[in-house]
């Protein structure tokens, strides 16, 4: 159903995997208007008791692929570079109207919008490797 979002339902547990381990879950293209979307569905999901957001492979999340960012400057893609910001906003928007508790289940980086990610989440479990950032000043944000 999407490109970089994996959703799976157990029981009353809806589990939404950011799934582009190859860019640390890095977010490129549509994954946060279809993260908001799957979160979205999993608040409407009566059966649904809880949300837990993961990374797969080693990352949480290393926030907004800064490569893609790059190619929208380049092309002076105002209205799409918009776009990414609304879809980002409805993200943290979706996450904190939920009535649903969600948890954010961090294994390695959270960096950036990654580390936003989880700190709109109601609950953090943090593995060992878990490490976050605010990188923004590093990437001229």
């Amino acid at each position: 159903m999407y490109d970089n979002i994996k959703v799976t339902h157990d029981g009353g547990i809806v589990t939404v995997t950011l799934d582009r381990p190859e860019k640390l879950n890095a977010f490129a293209g549509h994954m946060r208007r279809d993260l908001a979307e799957a979160l979205e569905r999993a608040a409407a999901n009566a059966s649904a008791r809880v949300v837990v957001i993961k990374g797969a492979g080693r990352a949480f999340c290393a926030g907004a692929d800064v490569k893609f960012m790059a190619e929208l400057m380049e092309r002076d893609d105002v209205d799409e570079f918009t776009r990414l910001l609304h879809a980002g906003r409805r993200v943290l928007t979706t996450i904190r109207q939920m009535t649903k508790p969600v948890i954010a289940s961090i294994n390695g980086p959270a960096y950036g919008a990654g580390f936003n990610l989880a700190l709109a989440c109601d609950m953090r479990l943090a593995s060992e490797s878990a490490t976050f950032s605010q990188s923004f000043v590093k990437v001229g944000l």
